[in-house]
C-alpha cells in the first residue's frame, strides 16, 4: 500500500514535464534566440523542456517585431 502514493507523485511529475514548441518567423533569430535560452532546434521550431514563463516570454521578445512568433 505504501507504493501507491509514490506512484501518484511520479505520475504527476511526469505529466508536468512537457516539451514546448516555440516559433519565430525569422530563421536566423529563431536559431539565435533558441540557443540563447537553452532550447534545442527541431525543424522550424525551438523545443524547450519545461520552460518557465520567463523563458517563454524571453524567446517571444527575442523574435523581431513583424515576424510571427509564439511560445
Amino acid at each position: 500500500m505504501k507504493v501507491f502514493p509514490l506512484f501518484v507523485v511520479l505520475l504527476a511529475g511526469a505529466a508536468s514535464a512537457a516539451d514546448v514548441k516555440c516559433y519565430c518567423g525569422s530563421k536566423d533569430m529563431r536559431s539565435r534566440c533558441c540557443t540563447a535560452y537553452g532550447g534545442k532546434e527541431s525543424g522550424d521550431f525551438c523545443i524547450y523542456k519545461n520552460p518557465t514563463s520567463t523563458i517563454r516570454a524571453a524567446f517571444v521578445n527575442c523574435c523581431p517585431t513583424g515576424y510571427t512568433h509564439y511560445c
